[in-house]
Parts: C-alpha cells; sequence; structure tokens
C-alpha cells in the first residue's frame, strides 16, 4: 500500500520551466487525478497547462514533492510560500491561476472570465439545466442545531420548493 503524503508538489513543464505548484492531503492520489484529467483532455480548471500537457507530452512532465507537512492548513501555508518562491502565479513563470487553498482566482483570469462572458445570457435550456445540476432551491442548507432548524421551517422551504416545481413542469409542458 502506498504511503498517503500531506504536502505541497510541484508539477514543472521541462521544455519550457513552467510550473504548478499544489497542496493536498494525499499527494500521489491527487496527481492520478491530475493525469488522468490531462490524459482525457478534460482538465477544465487550468488550461493553460493542458495546453503544453497537449503540446509537449507527458514525458516532458516532471512531478516533485517539495514537502511534507503535518495537515492541510500546514500545507496550504507552505503551497503559497512555495507559489511565491517560484513565482508560479505570474503567468511568465508558472501555471497557478489561484492563491493557495482557497482557490480564490488571480485577478487576470478574473478579468478573462467576465470579458468572455459579457453579452452572453443563457437560454431558458440552460437555465432549466444548471436548476437541475443544483437539484432546486433549498437542497444545500445544512441544518445543525434546533435553533437554525427553527429559523428554517419559519422560510417555509418546503413550500417555496413546490411552487418551483410547479413552475419548472409548467414550463415544460410550454415546450
Amino acid at each position: 500500500m502506498r504511503e498517503k503524503i500531506i504536502g505541497v508538489y510541484m508539477i514543472k513543464c521541462k521544455s519550457n520551466g513552467m510550473i504548478y505548484v499544489g497542496s493536498t492531503i494525499d499527494i500521489y492520489f491527487r496527481w492520478g487525478q491530475h493525469k488522468r484529467s490531462f490524459r482525457k483532455n478534460s482538465y477544465q480548471s487550468n488550461q493553460y497547462i493542458l495546453a503544453d500537457w497537449n503540446k509537449y507530452g507527458e514525458e516532458d512532465f516532471e512531478w516533485n514533492i517539495l514537502e511534507k507537512c503535518e495537515s492541510k492548513e500546514l500545507a496550504e501555508k507552505a503551497e503559497q510560500y512555495y507559489i511565491n518562491l517560484y513565482n508560479s502565479a505570474d503567468r511568465k513563470f508558472g501555471y497557478n491561476i489561484s492563491e493557495a487553498g482557497n482557490n480564490k482566482q488571480a485577478e487576470e483570469t478574473k478579468k478573462k472570465m467576465s470579458e468572455a462572458r459579457k453579452g452572453k445570457k443563457a437560454t431558458a435550456e440552460t437555465k432549466r439545466n444548471m436548476s437541475k445540476a443544483h437539484g432546486g432551491i433549498g437542497t444545500s442548507i445544512r441544518i445543525s442545531t434546533p435553533s437554525i432548524k427553527t429559523k428554517v421551517k419559519s422560510l417555509n422551504i418546503g413550500s417555496i420548493k413546490k411552487r418551483m416545481a410547479k413552475r419548472k413542469k409548467e414550463e415544460e409542458n410550454e415546450d
């Protein structure tokens, strides 16, 4: 059985020297996730590294453990240290598009995504699909204490769900 390592890792493209720094609670498992996504050409979270993977090939990438850590929190702090050290959030040097551990996207990435969406509106079909994918209203509410349960009940979420289901059914009948 392989060792489960909490820590910080680096993926480096040998041809151009670009690097990605990441942290995880299981480095070998995370590397497997990256590689499967790259091989399937389905790595949605970072198109830059995927483009280089497709351009240079799998054998052109090095996978290194930078630091082993005692906890996820320490790994995230160490990740930020290495992102800063290697300047990997700068597109000239690396693939990182967010700060360590919180998936907060860099300003450059936010601006590009915003520009790409400008002027585009979701169709009724797209909105229905998004609604189905998210499971409707109220499905993500976690009720942990009696006082929260009382507040949630007072919001009458059940009747909102019924109205949404009725509206959805009416829309489907219109199509």
